[in-house]
């Protein structure tokens, strides 16, 4: 563990931190994602849609490209979860202020995504460094939030508010997202009073 926060980047082994092609898409939908947010903003939903839905293709893209190439690495790692969480949170934020869905819902899922961010920024201030261990649930839950996204802004583009789908996709959302973030305290609370951690 290393306690310099300031040298822990530069204590990375300089393969694990190279640039690769993996990390370029990554960084690619890290750049979209405000672009996706003021498209949100103007009411543009065609080109929200399209460029949200390649944002999330470079989701799978570079995760297939890093294990296809062997050029898995611990920038890459971190600027896929950085990418995931900056592009929902632009998203959601952009659905709020245009008033697009209830605001409990995407108030829950703002709160989710800023309490996990809020938390790994605390373990990393405490110890220097955090991991990002993957959880299946949390997988689920980015899966959930991009069909979301891109059935609202469908919905938004023809108008389609009041169906059943869509309150629907809502929910199932909202209690994956609920339960996912118990697990991540719960994992939280188990590092706080070092108690190894299993792998859930």
């Amino acid at each position: 563990m290393v306690k310099n926060k300031q040298t822990f980047f530069l204590s990375i082994p300089v393969h694990e931190r190279r640039i690769t092609v993996a990390s370029l898409i990554s960084l690619m939908r890290l750049l979209l994602a405000p672009l996706v947010a003021f498209a949100i903003i103007k009411g543009q939903w065609a080109v929200a849609g399209f460029l949200f839905l390649v944002a999330a293709l470079s989701d799978v893209l570079d995760g297939a490209v890093a294990r296809f190439f062997n050029q898995k690495t611990f920038l890459g790692e971190w600027l896929d979860a950085l990418a995931d969480k900056v592009l929902i949170v632009c998203s959601f934020t952009a659905l709020l202020i245009r008033h697009c869905a209830p605001t409990w819902f995407l108030s829950l899922v703002l709160v989710r995504e800023l309490a996990l961010i809020g938390g790994a920024w605390w373990y990393y201030c405490q110890h220097g460094h955090f991991s990002l261990e993957p959880m299946p649930l949390a997988k689920v839950s980015m899966t959930l939030y991009v069909g979301t996204i891109l059935l609202m802004l469908f919905c938004q583009q023809s108008a389609y508010l009041d169906g059943f789908p869509y309150y629907l996709m809502m929910m199932v959302t909202s209690c994956c997202a609920f339960v996912s973030l118990m697990q991540r305290c719960y994992q939280g609370i188990k590092l706080m009073f070092r108690i190894p951690v299993k792998e859930m």
